[in-house]
């Protein structure tokens, strides 16, 4: 019945796709199961390949719970959001919603933005998944977030990558302390940003056991996102050897 099912849609691609490709790509887009999927993610861990991992269901059922590192984009919106991970396009995207069949509409239309390397994922409908409450998003997503809603920035780095890299009107969490009371302030939400995901995520988590809500992360290193420092010293010239390793370290 799988045998059948993954057949079924690989045809559909070749179908749907083909005629809009001069160079005759094929792109398929597999059905994986729950299981297959946490054997990919484990392997990108691994091997460090980059990977996205996408919810298409509604904003208020992904809010509830969703699979940790998945970033919101629903399905009757995805194709307004797509220029915020084109950087993607070839790289690892996992797309899920309730259902194999739902999900796989979305990733259809992944494939016409030139998405190449889509895997649709068993859905909430059917399987089981761990859950989290913290929300993930790109940086100049996040950042865009803060201003409209006014929530806090938090940035969460070690005192060297903070002071080389400034970035101006955030609430500062030393790494790795994670002293969360008596620095972050009241807000209506927060969205913590780091120089790895693994940090910003840390972060996150710990804001949420605290009891704080609306809190986002960023799944982007902020030293690739110069636009937002203040005043960026020479580093060179002011650090040297371990701290200029722990600037660029993937925390």
């Amino acid at each position: 019945m799988w045998m059948l099912k993954t057949a079924y849609r690989i045809f559909l691609v070749l179908i749907l796709f083909l005629p809009l490709s001069c160079t005759s790509e094929v792109v398929v887009v597999y059905d994986i199961s729950q299981e297959r999927f946490f054997e990919m993610l484990e392997d990108c861990e691994k091997n460090n390949y980059p990977y996205l991992i996408i919810d298409v269901r509604s904003e208020n059922e992904y809010k509830l719970g969703h699979i940790d590192e998945a970033i919101n984009y629903p399905a009757n919106r995805i194709l307004l959001h797509t220029d915020e991970f084109l950087d993607f396009a070839n790289e690892i995207v996992f797309v899920y919603g309730h259902s194999l069949n739902e999900s796989f509409k979305s990733a259809e239309l992944l494939v016409e933005q030139g998405f190449k390397r889509l895997y649709n994922v068993t859905g909430f409908d059917e399987a089981t998944y761990p859950l989290v409450q913290h929300q993930a998003i790109r940086l100049v997503e996040g950042f865009a977030l803060a201003r409209e809603m006014d929530y806090a920035l938090v940035d969460y780095r070690s005192a060297v990558s903070h002071e080389a890299y400034y970035v101006p009107n955030t609430v500062f969490v030393r790494f790795p302390d994670l002293v969360i009371e008596n620095t972050v302030p009241f807000s209506e939400g927060y969205v913590v940003f780091s120089t790895s995901k693994r940090s910003a995520k840390e972060c996150a988590k710990e804001l949420l056991d605290c009891g704080f809500n609306n809190v986002y992360y960023c799944l982007d290193n902020i030293i690739n996102y110069p636009e937002y420092f203040g005043t960026k010293l020479d580093v060179e010239d002011v650090y040297t050897g371990d701290e200029l390793l722990e600037i660029n370290s993937d925390l």
